[in-house]
């Protein structure tokens, strides 16, 4: 997914690759090897991944304008990260559909 967005996007060849790839192995490692039945858990461990997706991403993409960590991360990973996680949280709570039929 990530290479079928850079080569669409334009931008670095690779770069939302390695962030997605990232990210699927921090869901591996935290998510899928336990059942989350607690929300809070749930709603941590996808706050970690996009976190660290748009770290990595943000960090790469952007060395040519790096002002120092902190500045860095709330100007440019911090925003994005609380739009797609406050996105996430806001799909979650839509009831999903039954699927029973008559």
């Amino acid at each position: 997914m990530g290479l079928t967005e850079d080569l669409l996007g334009g931008g670095f060849i690779g770069l939302n690759a390695l962030s997605k790839t990232t990210t699927a192995f921090l869901i591996v490692k935290t998510l899928a090897l336990k059942k989350l039945d607690n929300t809070i858990l749930n709603y941590g461990g996808v706050a970690l991944c996009i976190f660290a997706h748009d770290l990595v991403y943000n960090y790469i993409y952007g060395q040519s304008e790096y002002f120092g960590f902190f500045p860095f991360l709330f100007r440019r990973v911090v925003p994005v990260f609380l739009y797609n996680f406050i996105l996430y949280v806001v799909i979650s709570l839509i009831p999903k559909k039954s699927g029973k039929r008559r």
